[in-house]
């Protein structure tokens, strides 16, 4: 950079290219290196430049800034993505990662898909054939692959430790089966609580196969029917969709918040035009994982071969007006 006075991103496409083309190579956590006597092949013609991306709701509030960060780390390096339908019916995933294998890409980044019926059978042969992938925002247990995410475990810690810190003791989890990030947050919710000494009621404990508003308004109604002596007085919720459904029931019941029930959500997503946030919530760094999942599988695809790397970003608690110290 000093000597020729270039800019970093020049010295990374520069770099980038040249490890496409055979005359360096990366190794990991050494650095990048001449490739003397032997250059190896293929050249660059044989890439595609193409990168399949694949998530449930790519235009939704959790994954669009991860497609913007995709998009801005695979612009530095010269390469385009292109993405296939997305939705949450079962099947889903299966159909759009097998339209992406159908075209000629260099490799692919693949939330994978919510809905606990889905069977990750395409995933999971990609994995298996080691071809280039990156999973974002939740692993697939069982099968080893680079994964970037949230470090759920510790942001649900630190929601819940801050919710001790106001002063709750029965403090609730609302979350949804099936699913390793929510498996992971449920963790955070426990050694928090073990930490302060706090005995947990398995009743405040509640889960269903899908998370959403159904799930989320029955649990929500479950607690709250706890007699006195036993109903929370803050609720933690795995997703911030369940977050607001709870605050709606609650305002149904006549219940107010924060100075009755305190809510707190997980992931920080935009709310729409109509509403104020008021969620006090752990925002996922969602731009970041996709700058670094993208960085991750161009590294993949220049040097494969590489033992599976799990990433785990640090995102930061959001207070807002949702909660407070309980009622004495």
């Amino acid at each position: 950079m000093q000597k020729f006075s270039l800019s970093r991103s020049s010295v990374r496409q520069v770099l980038a290219e040249l490890s496409v083309s055979g005359w360096v190579e990366r190794r990991q956590g050494l650095g990048t290196f001449h490739v003397a006597g032997n250059r190896r092949e293929p050249a660059k013609s044989q890439r595609t430049m193409l990168v399949g991306v694949w998530f449930n709701w790519p235009s939704g509030p959790l994954f669009s800034p991860m497609v913007d960060g995709i998009r801005e780390e695979l612009a530095e390096w010269r390469y385009h993505a292109v993405f296939e339908d997305g939705g949450f019916d079962v099947g889903a995933e299966a159909k759009g990662v097998e339209a992406l294998v159908q075209k000629t890409l260099d490799g692919f980044i693949v939330a994978p898909s919510s809905n606990p019926a889905d069977d990750h059978r395409p995933l999971e042969q990609l994995i298996a054939r080691k071809v280039p992938l990156v999973l974002v925002d939740r692993p697939l247990p069982g099968h080893p692959a680079d994964v970037v995410m949230t470090a759920n475990e510790l942001g649900a810690e630190e929601v819940v430790q801050y919710l001790i810190e106001l002063g709750h003791r029965r403090i609730a989890f609302i979350g949804s089966g099936g699913l390793a990030s929510v498996d992971d947050r449920l963790r955070g919710y426990r050694l928090a609580m073990r930490r302060a000494g706090l005995t947990i009621d398995e009743a405040w404990l509640q889960a269903d196969q899908m998370a959403g508003e159904d799930s989320g308004r029955r649990a929500a109604n479950l607690l709250l029917d706890l007699p006195a002596d036993r109903c929370p007085t803050a609720i933690f919720c795995a997703n911030d969709i369940i977050g607001m459904t709870v605050g709606m029931v609650a305002r149904s019941r006549h219940i107010r918040v924060p100075d009755q029930l305190s809510i707190a959500g997980f992931d920080d997503i935009v709310p729409t035009a109509e509403h104020e946030p008021w969620l006090t919530t752990y925002a996922q760094p969602k731009r970041r994982i996709g700058q670094q999942a993208a960085r991750l599988l161009l590294q993949r695809i220049s040097s494969p071969g590489a033992n599976p790397v799990t990433l785990l970003l640090q995102g930061s608690l959001v207070k807002r007006g949702s909660t407070a110290p309980p009622a004495a």
